[in-house]
């Protein structure tokens, strides 16, 4: 929802806190592996007890993930490569964080967090997953009330505030939620396909 209001819409702002900040000439692609580092230092500090850093570090992680898109847009740099590139490593920052947590969990002996914590984290995997699979034949299968950028803020919340276990069951809830809208956009596109392609036999 968010990423597909909000893409593009700020990248000359973007641009300019590139410029600001000395990186005018850096590659896209190494912002991206900057953010899964900041995400994978966020998952550590979570998984020894330093929530609010570790928010800090979630949340300044996420900057990278809006500045790769942007210079590579804005610097006509966007390649398939860098594409593949960012979406794994955004699996892979999501895994990290939610790791960090389930350490976290895991060495408090909190055995239902552990468990919602694994819930959240199978969520997380399905959501793309299933986008994915159905884009191989569908252009687009992105809807659903929670991609990525709003698990991350919710995330971020949870480790800032301290409230991680409402968070992780509204994350939760909605994954799942957005799990069914896809796979039933998919069953509707997939069902008229099929229905077209036995008109067409």
């Amino acid at each position: 929802m968010l990423s597909s209001r909000l893409g593009g819409k700020f990248d000359s702002q973007a641009m300019n806190l590139i410029k600001k900040i000395g990186l005018k000439g850096i590659h896209p692609n190494l912002l991206t592996i900057i953010g899964l580092i900041f995400n994978l230092i966020a998952a550590i500090l979570i998984s020894i007890s330093y929530w609010k850093i570790g928010g800090l570090a979630i949340l300044f992680a996420g900057l990278f993930d809006l500045l790769d898109g942007a210079v590579a847009r804005q610097r006509k740099m966007a390649s398939h490569f860098g594409a593949l590139l960012d979406s794994t490593l955004d699996r892979a920052s999501d895994l990290f964080i939610l790791f960090g947590i389930l350490i976290y969990y895991s060495i408090a002996n909190l055995t239902s967090m552990v468990v919602l914590t694994c819930g959240v984290i199978l969520g997380s995997v399905l959501i793309p997953y299933i986008r994915a699979k159905a884009e191989i034949i569908m252009k687009k299968c992105d809807v659903g009330i929670l991609e990525r950028p709003e698990r991350i803020i919710l995330l971020a919340i949870g480790a800032l505030t301290g409230w991680m276990k409402p968070i992780l069951w509204i994350i939760l809830i909605l994954s799942f939620v957005t799990v069914i809208q896809r796979i039933n956009a998919s069953y509707k596109f997939f069902k008229k396909k099929d229905n077209l392609d036995k008109k067409m036999d």
